[in-house]
């Protein structure tokens, strides 16, 4: 009694240790949670209270960015000061070139409206007609109230005693400003913009110049000993934003360039001017396009005596921004971001928000940085997977997340239809479905998965195993040639290893080979027991996780003890990170002549071993073994 209690005390103890262990992990995931939200919103914090510093940065950096390739190839034979200075120089000399001839061109669009005031007139007549409409409503408003006006206005009499009442006389110490304070009064609100432009543009100069030194400091200060990890990280980064703009640049010269020529051909003044300023705005992701298509649309309701001009120019954006979005984006940029649409439009409000216009101007180079930290970064991984491009879940955990929910099944047959018509079945079975069957074993173990789950689970995937075929004509009933390769599939203990083997077992009919499979332990027994008499070709033995090798190992013995010349292999149905450790295990079992880790390697072992080896003639003694 005395040791029983001593038990029941040590079991107690060790639950309560438990317990308290488990509370303590608990305690340890809240403070990480917390801290890491503390860490979000101080740097959201920082971001927004601090724009005024970060946005000049952010620019400059993008800026410098976009120059580096023309800096580079003219620091070869001038030197990287000279270089960076003599192309700032060009960029602004061009700009500056542009904005005059913009001005210009505004300039004489605002001298040829006078002429269109009769097409506007008209159009306005035909959306809001005489008599019955606002138009007429506002004039009559407008009558009603000078005629209020003339009423309130005091006569003659009242005007004339008003002038000869006395007046409130204040004297009020006056002077004249100087032409510093006249000065000041014109340029102080251009102190702001100004100062930014010229901060902008010094930064520029210096981060060309520096750009090696700038680059290896960041590596220090962020690598942490790691050099070629951070260095990959910057040069993916690089690369990508590099790839985009310069798509992006391509992108909205075709744009512009078409606009411009369907707008001359409308008819639409200053055609060049609206197609160089489109191609401009469209940098601004969203909303720059549709705020170039104002001006030209306002100038066709003027332009135009007829609603031609501006339905045509209407239905010219919408023409171009369907194949530029849909056409000629994808096909230009294809993958060189890496961000994923729907995180684009995510990026684009936040940034917005943060920093206003230039936030959205910047939102899709700053999205890009964060998904590569968070490729190359392990504790930002969580970037990665929030606003890169690839697939949340791999394809047998979207099949798992499937096959869990019943109502999802038709789905998930799809998805397995998809996959092999793009595949094939062996990759199917070997990338989708096994995966998915150690997933669900593992969570059974843990006890994750209720009674039902399983159930459904089950079903679903003995439907899967018995319907879907890489070849619709193949019925499963298929009959091997007279000199088939017999092959006799083995369970090794449980129903995750039959569903393997019933997986091996329709691959190998697909290539006509004589197979047969053991479906249940009773017809496992008597295979084992007609062996001597009734030998295949080759017995392969399925074990699935968490199925042990050892259980495979004795199946094999009695193999052995029965047919001790009969060839055997185990088909170890591991995943990637764990089959190069069980294969040296199983390769130390001496009645086993190979082990494969996957259905197209058992595939690709019985048709080299039906090659090399002269197959049992079937009228032989030798009978297959019954198809279970």
């Amino acid at each position: 009694m005395a040791m029983q209690g001593s038990a029941n005390r040590e079991g107690d103890r060790r639950e309560r240790l438990g317990m308290l262990a488990e509370h303590s992990r608990t305690m340890a995931e809240a403070t990480h949670g917390l801290w890491a939200l503390a860490l979000a919103v101080s740097i959201f914090a920082m971001l927004y209270f601090g724009r005024e510093v970060f946005v000049p940065l952010a620019l400059s950096a993008l800026f410098a960015f976009m120059l580096e390739p023309l800096v580079n190839w003219l620091a070869r034979a001038i030197g990287r000061t000279a270089a960076a200075v003599l192309v700032l120089i060009g960029v602004l000399a061009a700009l500056i070139a542009l904005g005059f001839v913009l001005s210009r061109q505004l300039h004489d669009l605002a001298e040829q409206l006078p002429a269109y005031r009769g097409n506007l007139v008209t159009k306005i007549r035909d959306v809001v007609p005489a008599g019955n409409g606002v138009l007429t409503q506002l004039a009559r408003l407008s009558q009603d109230l000078q005629k209020t006006a003339e009423q309130a206005a005091p006569d003659k009499g009242a005007a004339q005693a008003q002038e000869k009442a006395p007046l409130d006389v204040r004297v009020v110490q006056t002077g004249r400003n100087t032409p510093i304070e006249v000065l000041q009064s014109y340029v102080e609100p251009l102190m702001g913009p100004l100062g930014t432009t010229f901060l902008v543009i010094l930064l520029v100069v210096f981060m060309a110049i520096k750009a090696d030194d700038l680059q290896e400091r960041f590596i220090r200060l962020v690598g942490n000993g790691r050099i070629g990890a951070t260095a990959r990280a910057i040069d993916d980064g690089t690369a990508r934003i590099r790839r985009y703009l310069g798509m992006q640049l391509l992108t909205n010269l075709i744009y512009g360039a078409a606009l411009a020529t369907g707008l001359h051909f409308i008819g639409v003044p200053n055609a060049m001017l609206w197609g160089g300023l489109a191609a401009v705005l469209r940098f601004v992701p969203y909303v720059g396009p549709w705020i170039a298509a104002i001006p030209p649309l306002l100038l066709s309701l003027a332009v135009s005596p007829s609603w031609m001009g501006p339905l045509t120019t209407l239905a010219l954006f919408l023409a171009l921004e369907l194949v530029t979005g849909n056409v000629l984006e994808p096909w230009l940029y294809g993958a060189s971001t890496g961000v994923s649409s729907f995180a684009l439009v995510v990026a684009a409000v936040f940034w917005t928000t943060i920093w206003g216009p230039i936030g959205l101007l910047l939102s899709t180079p700053l999205t890009v940085c964060l998904v590569v930290m968070g490729r190359h970064v392990p504790s930002l991984s969580f970037l990665n997977v929030m606003l890169g491009e690839e697939e949340a879940l791999s394809p047998s955990e979207q099949m798992y997340r499937r096959l869990l929910r019943p109502r999802s099944f038709v789905r998930g047959r799809e998805m397995a239809e998809d996959f092999v018509a793009a595949h094939s079945l062996a990759e199917f079975y070997d990338q989708v479905l096994l995966p998915v069957v150690r997933a669900s074993e593992r969570d059974r173990a843990e006890q994750r998965l209720n009674a039902e789950q399983r159930k459904a689970l089950a079903r679903s995937l003995r439907v899967l195993v018995d319907e879907i075929d890489a070849d619709e004509d193949y019925d499963g009933a298929a009959a091997p040639s007279p000199r088939a390769y017999r092959v006799l599939v083995l369970p090794a203990r449980a129903g995750r290893d039959l569903l393997a083997a019933l997986m091996l077992a329709r691959v190998l009919r697909l290539e006509r080979f004589d197979v047969r499979v053991a479906a249940n332990r009773g017809e496992a027994r008597g295979a084992l027991a007609r062996l001597c008499e009734e030998a295949a070709d080759l017995v392969v033995v399925s074990a699935t996780p968490p199925t042990l090798l050892a259980d495979a190992d004795l199946i094999c013995r009695q193999i052995k003890s029965i047919a001790p010349e009969q060839r055997v292999i185990i088909g170890l149905w591991q995943g990637t990170s764990e089959a190069t450790k069980q294969t040296d295990e199983a390769g130390k079992i001496a009645s086993v002549e190979a082990v494969v880790v996957s259905i197209g390697a058992a595939v690709a072992l019985c048709e080299e071993r039906a090659d090399s080896v002269a197959p049992i003639d079937s009228n032989s003694k030798h009978a297959g073994v019954p198809d279970g």
